[in-house]
């Protein structure tokens, strides 16, 4: 077969695409099933492919095994694609480009990056039976903290935009993995992990933790595997065995097994140390094969036998625009023992007609009495063990009942639920509603049980909705969910949390629709204060022990906290332990806060100078919403100015109007809040620092010396010339801290750059941080000057360059001191095997992707 054969198209052949937590195929749900493909050498050796007939081969076996998916990681030839197109499997592509080194450093690499992307998204795309693209894969977690993970994020999501532009029918990702969890691109269509965990109770966990981290995308598991080599053939079968199962529990979208066959090469190399593969390099099946074969497995076999009877509860209230779909959803789950029952709340539009199109559907009808009352008598007629109620504007899974009865599975546990998605939205008002907070979320205490969640997808046990006597008649429109779930957990009750029980669930359509549904929700809480005062704080909002799972706070807690990275950079697991959103942010945005502001400007007519004040909250208020919305970006085709200009006037006008609805409605309850009025948290880490970087030094091995040498040697010379020094705690992007003089201590970063086997390229970075006695010593020098200025009748720019002079010597003796310490390190590294590098050179290394010679 010719490597370069007439121009080949599969344009019929339907394209895998996104919905909510999973992936769909010609209107069916998808799972990738697969495994890794080689690469069997160089990229430029036949796309590092073996010959077209074992290609062959191998992938009629991966359908004889029961694949659907194989993953490559060097962009394949046409010919690859009609082998796959003939055996009906797709691909999954990672591009290659030179993530293991400092690829930040040149501008010039960063476009070559970029075009890279942009060349192979543009040759694939085309291509049905390329499922996806992966823009990298495990970026080491040493180098995104050497180049900053803000930095890489966000080159990560220029490549992800880059491929989109060129192949927008194709899914485009990241290949992410347990050492830079936190590195997450927001425009990814799907959340990519290669995992290796081998303790089924620890990957148990890990997968509901990436679940929770993929949010409304689609989980794929790109990288499992055991090593028969070191664990044996029926171990590797186990391990295997299990982690398929687990995803199926959690509803990962899909799980590629790393590999198909032992026999792969890397950094120019064929591997022998490992066995990962599903098959021996002769291509004999291990029993690994045997205990996955079949393809993926279907969420009904974690149903038990017989299944619970559950009855699924909505109600509607002149929703006869949002009905039908909801209707016809709730006709295509997948669950044998169900029954659908529609609750009237004495509706005057065409509900009843409505209903009578859905046989399966019983209908009952009342006089109006508001929402809980409707979802009190939906409870009555039921007559199933668990009651699943969603809401007339949302669409459920087809799979919904079957994660929420699997969910409930724990007898502790007396509600269950997972979570409620907005669809694409369909005008720039809804996009802008769905992007800002107030919107419907979950109420995470961990990452299976929950503080709350919404009523448009919760299931409680019917006894348990019997013990706590069901919803509060007195909630009419909004606050029943919440007073029920808190209610719940007061009784001893646990809330199970699955994350692929997924609902869609319409936003509102309009800006009015919106607000209006914001003041409901203030009128709601002033209610739920009459009950639960303690959990709200006293200027507004509920204070949650948990994390509040909405998109547009989890965004805008980005930098809301610290990355931990271990000691010298190599904790396994290195995860952003955030925190809410500082209570200053909802302070700013406030009712309290405008009314302030307006009492005191109106004092300007009398007393001009109250004006400067009022104009200051005014200018933070704006500079905060702003910088907001900036970061909670919109989605094309609405991210233009007026999009932004919208979303600016929501991020002001939602807790504005929530919380005037919220006042009055105190007002005529007689209800207040009685939590605290602030619950500050400190936060060190976000105090300025008088710290500045000072130099970077390089240097090569031949020998696969890197970092770790050179960081073990630096601390035996420090130790030797009696300099006090320390280890990173893990919580700073630096390695080793030494106290040079009293005034400066002088802290080292390093990074190694993996190169061909074995060789080696090693940044060290050394920034100084200004002491307490520098910072007394500066306040001193201020202090004497100013004084003796009148003193000795010096005009004052005599003192200011006095003061300048002192700093110019503080300076010298900086800059001396960090040479010492410079230098030290450079005969440290020579004694390690080090070889110094100048910049230059080493940036000529990185260009090239190989190392100088």
């Amino acid at each position: 077969m010719s490597d370069s054969p007439p121009s080949f198209s599969t344009e019929s052949a339907p394209r895998v695409h996104t919905a909510g937590k999973f992936l769909r195929l010609d209107g069916r749900k998808f799972v990738l099933h697969g495994a890794t493909y080689g690469p069997f050498g160089p990229a430029d050796r036949n796309h590092g492919l073996p010959a077209p007939g074992i290609v062959a081969r191998d992938l009629s076996d991966m359908v004889d095994w029961g694949a659907n998916t194989v993953r490559l990681y060097h962009p394949p030839p046409e010919w690859f694609l009609e082998l796959c197109a003939e055996r009906g499997l797709y691909v999954v592509v990672s591009i290659p480009w030179g993530d293991h080194v400092d690829f930040l450093r040149n501008p010039a690499d960063v476009e070559a990056v970029i075009r890279t992307v942009r060349e192979v998204a543009e040759r694939l795309g085309s291509q049905p039976r390329v499922a996806a693209l992966l823009v990298g894969n495990e970026i080491q977690s040493t180098l995104v903290r050497w180049l900053g993970p803000g930095r890489v994020r966000r080159l990560l999501e220029t490549l992800i935009g880059t491929a989109r532009a060129v192949a927008p029918r194709t899914l485009i990702g990241y290949a992410n993995y347990p050492g830079t969890e936190f590195l997450q691109p927001d425009n990814a269509d799907f959340t990519a992990f290669n995992v290796y965990l081998e303790d089924r109770a620890a990957m148990d966990r890990y997968l509901a933790r990436l679940q929770n981290i993929a949010g409304d995308r689609p989980l794929i598991i790109s990288e499992f595997g055991a090593d028969a080599k070191s664990h044996g053939v029926e171990r590797q079968a186990e391990i295997l065995s299990w982690e398929h199962q687990l995803c199926q529990e959690h509803g990962v979208a899909g799980n590629i097994i790393f590999s198909w066959t032992d026999e792969w090469h890397r950094g120019g190399g064929l591997v022998t140390d490992w066995s990962f593969g599903l098959t021996a390099r002769s291509r004999a099946p291990r029993p690994a094969w045997h205990a996955l074969h079949g393809g993926p497995l279907p969420a009904a076999q974690l149903l038990p036998m017989p299944p619970p009877r559950v009855s699924v509860i909505v109600c509607t209230w002149n929703g006869a625009a949002t009905l039908r779909p909801c209707l016809a959803a709730l006709g295509r789950l997948n669950y044998p023992d169900y029954e659908v029952l529609l609750v009237d709340d004495g509706s005057t539009d065409a509900v009843p007609e409505i209903a009578r199109e859905f046989p399966m559907v019983r209908h009952l009808r009342l006089e109006h009495a508001g929402l809980s009352a409707a979802r009190n008598a939906g409870a009555a007629a039921a007559i199933g063990s668990i009651l699943a109620y969603t809401d007339d504007d949302c669409m459920p899974d087809a799979d919904w009942l079957t994660y929420v009865v699997w969910a409930l599975r724990d007898p502790a546990m007396g509600a269950a639920g997972g979570p409620n998605i907005p669809p694409p939205a369909k005008s720039l008002a809804q996009a802008c509603v769905t992007a800002a907070p107030g919107g419907p979320a979950h109420v995470l205490l961990s990452d299976r049980l929950a503080e709350h969640v919404p009523g448009c997808n919760l299931a409680v046990r019917r006894s348990v909705f019997d013990t706590i006597m069901g919803f509060d008649p007195k909630y009419h429109a909004a606050g029943d969910d919440v007073d029920f779930c808190w209610r719940l957990q007061e009784a001893g009750f646990g809330i199970a949390f699955h994350a692929a029980a997924m609902v869609w669930h319409d936003r509102r359509t309009t800006v009015k629709a919106f607000l209006r549904q914001q003041a409901g929700y203030g009128k709601a809480e002033a209610l739920l204060m009459e009950r639960h005062s303690g959990r709200f704080g006293a200027i507004g909002g509920a204070r949650w022990r948990g994390m509040v799972y909405q998109p547009a706070m989890l965004r805008l807690m980005r930098n809301a906290g610290r990355i931990y990275s271990g000691l010298f950079g190599y904790a396994p697991f290195q995860v952003v332990y955030s925190q809410p959103l500082s209570e200053v942010s909802g302070l700013v945005t406030s009712l309290p806060w405008w009314l302030v502001m307006l009492i005191v400007a109106a004092c300007g007519p009398w007393v001009p100078a109250a004006l400067i004040p009022s104009g200051l909250m005014l200018a933070v208020t704006l500079i905060h919403t702003g910088r907001q919305a900036w970061r909670l970006r919109l989605p094309a085709p609405w991210s233009g100015r007026r999009g932004h200009w919208v979303l600016w006037g929501l991020l002001m006008a939602q807790p504005l109007v929530r919380g005037w609805s919220r006042l009055v409605w105190n007002f005529r309850f007689g209800s207040a809040p009685r939590g605290a009025w602030f619950s500050l948290r400190w936060r060190p880490w976000n105090l300025f620092r008088l710290s500045k970087p000072v130099s970077e030094l390089c240097f090569w091995s031949e020998e696969g010396t890197g970092r770790d040498e050179w960081l073990a040697a630096m601390r035996g010379a420090l130790e030797e010339k009696s300099i006090p020094s320390r280890p990173g705690d893990g919580w700073g992007d630096w390695d080793l801290e030494a106290d040079a003089n009293r005034w400066w201590r002088v802290r080292a970063a390093t990074v190694t750059e993996y190169h061909e086997a074995p060789r080696r390229l090693t940044r060290i970075r050394f920034a100084s941080r200004a002491t307490g006695a520098y910072v007394l010593l500066q306040v001193l020098m201020v202090t004497v000057c100013a004084a003796l200025a009148p003193g000795l009748k010096l005009h004052p720019l005599w003192c200011v360059g006095v003061y300048f002079l002192l700093n110019v010597v503080l300076e010298t003796m900086h800059r001396h001191t960090v040479s010492r310490v410079a230098a030290l390190a450079s005969r440290t590294a020579v004694s390690a095997g080090l070889q110094p590098l100048h910049q230059k050179r080493a940036a000529a290394a990185v260009s090239m992707g190989d190392p100088p010679v």
